[in-house]
């Protein structure tokens, strides 16, 4: 199964199929655990804010925040694998593209 670090100056963030994990790099543990998606995660974002999008191959974006179990948000409207994601740098709006190559 793919997995993938993501480092930033304040955290890392693993994934490991549909599992994605925070970790504080200064307490040396991990802040958060999530099976966040029903397939694999194919592509993640760390928002300037430190939200994280996640996009799957079950065709869904996700936005966590690490203060929380669940996703903030979750967007629909994909029917197969998310390939790429990018969010503007205010966080307010997402661009995501799918295996088939819709938006």
């Amino acid at each position: 199964m793919p997995s993938s670090w993501i480092v930033k100056a304040f955290d890392v963030i693993k994934y490991i199929g549909p599992r994605l994990i925070a970790w504080d790099l200064k307490e040396h543990r991990a802040i958060r655990d999530w099976k966040a998606h029903k397939k694999a995660i194919t592509r993640v974002v760390v928002m300037k804010d430190r939200r994280i999008l996640t996009g799957s191959e079950d065709g869904a974006l996700k936005l966590w925040r690490v203060d929380r179990a669940r996703p903030a948000l979750t967007f629909g409207g994909h029917e197969v694998a998310v390939r790429c994601m990018r969010a503007t740098d205010d966080g307010k709006h997402v661009v995501s593209v799918c295996e088939n190559g819709t938006l």
